[in-house]
């Protein structure tokens, strides 16, 4: 049977009718996934050049002596090479070679999709884009919509199970919040807290377990989004297989809409990551400076309670970019207005207000830490002016002045480099 498929798609290769060869061969190799002919012949029926290069790499899985595939193949695997160039030995029999070559690229392919010949057990080649299917792991075409396997949607949102977790949690997060709450109110009762504190702690309960439940159904029924589909199969492709990663992330980013610019941020340092982790530092650096450049428009025009997050990415972006001083210098900036927008520390508090103290407290000690790593390393120092001493003075790590740490918090606080210092001293002492 085989023989016969693999003659007759012969004939209307030398007919000229490759599409109808095509289709043939296209099952066969489905049928017979180690027939050497097939697999040979469908690649002279093709003009994409991953296609090209798959169905010859399985030409040489099956026969690792076939010389004449191993010199074609080197001759696709040169990138500055055009493909309309290259030329592939055809055999005029499914056994006998010959010296007749056929041009790749010659012809432009009639179906857009191309043929799906991929099949579950085949081994990929890493070095192009191949897309594994999340639920029988077949390997596809890049540009296949459907497994070729199993025929999944390639690109599929939230799963069912996915969405069925997330409402579980949810609904558990529910059911348990209106005890815990209880129990803290009880808490609160034998701490001697105010009757308003108590109340409000009972209150608090049906409130968060609405919002949970809110939570729940929003997940249920919500919409998955393109780029949203896109950045999923690029992250499983990461290790599967890098170059799809990179072609789904690109996919992401070019359909992020202008009201998601955040979501788009974070899509460019993941494919970053991934062009680093291949060796492509210069595709990776440019990644970078463009998040770097969206990171600072979106830090100018957010609101004042989320735009120090994006300073926070500034800092992360420069690091990336080996831009050391200039990472310091926005970590420094950083933690010093996140810590000022701390609250005060009070001395007499409640249950909930000591619990969010806790994570205040906790929260100041990372970004104090995180100055007194940069201080130390001498490049920097903290500037500000002190009431007290009325002038222009040197800061600590905790902000305080180094004369007198009882002088209270400093205004106009400045981070310098060396040279910087005597300049920035005047420019505050005359503000």
């Amino acid at each position: 049977m085989g023989d016969e498929l693999l003659k007759q798609a012969n004939e209307l290769i030398k007919a000229g009718d490759k599409q109808q060869a095509k289709r043939i061969l296209t099952e066969l190799v489905k049928q017979e996934p180690n027939n050497e002919g097939a697999w040979f012949w469908l690649s002279t029926c093709l003009s994409d050049r991953a296609q090209i290069r798959y169905c010859l790499h399985r030409v040489l899985e099956i026969n690792p002596d076939n010389e004449r595939v191993k010199r074609t193949l080197g001759l696709l695997e040169r990138p500055s090479e055009p493909i309309n160039k290259q030329t592939l030995p055809v055999q005029s029999t499914p056994s006998e070679p010959s010296s007749v070559v056929v041009p790749i690229g010659a012809e432009k392919p009639q179906d857009a999709r191309p043929p799906e010949v991929i099949e579950q057990t085949a081994s990929p080649d890493h070095g192009s884009p191949m897309i594994y299917c999340h639920k029988c792991n077949a390997t596809n075409l890049p540009t296949a919509e459907k497994c070729n396997q199993c025929g999944a949607n390639l690109l599929p949102g939230t799963s069912i199970g996915e969405r069925l977790k997330g409402i579980g949690v949810l609904f558990l997060a529910a059911i348990l919040i209106i005890p815990i709450m209880y129990l803290c109110s009880t808490a609160a009762n034998a701490a001697g807290e105010s009757t308003g504190t108590r109340m409000a702690l009972l209150v608090l309960g049906p409130v968060f377990a609405l919002i949970f439940i809110g939570g729940g159904l929003a997940v249920a029924f919500r919409k998955s989004k393109l780029y949203e589909k896109y950045q999923r199969r690029a992250q499983r492709h990461i290790e599967l297989n890098p170059q799809q990663a990179i072609n789904d992330f690109t996919q992401a980013i070019s359909s992020t809409p202008e009201k998601s610019r955040d979501f788009k941020l974070t899509l460019l340092k993941q494919r970053a990551s991934v062009y680093e982790k291949e060796g492509m530092f210069r595709q990776a650096q440019q990644d970078y400076q463009q998040a770097l450049a969206l990171a600072t428009d979106l830090y100018k025009i957010s609101p004042e309670k989320t735009r120090l997050k994006f300073l926070k990415e500034r800092a992360n972006i420069m690091e990336k970019l080996s831009q050391e001083d200039e990472a310091d210098r926005e970590y420094l900036n950083y933690g010093y207005l996140a810590e000022k927008a701390l609250p005060e520390k009070k001395v007499a508090m409640g249950i909930e207000e000591g619990f969010k103290q806790g994570i205040n407290e906790s929260k100041r000690q990372e970004y104090q830490n995180k100055r007194k790593a940069i201080l130390e390393k001498g490049k920097f120092k903290a500037l500000g002016y002190c009431r007290k001493c009325k002038a222009v003075v040197e800061l600590d790590y905790k902000m305080q002045c180094v004369k007198n740490a009882k002088h209270g918090q400093p205004k106009l606080v400045r981070f310098a480099l060396p040279h910087e210092v005597e300049i920035v001293k005047q420019q505050l002492s005359t503000k």
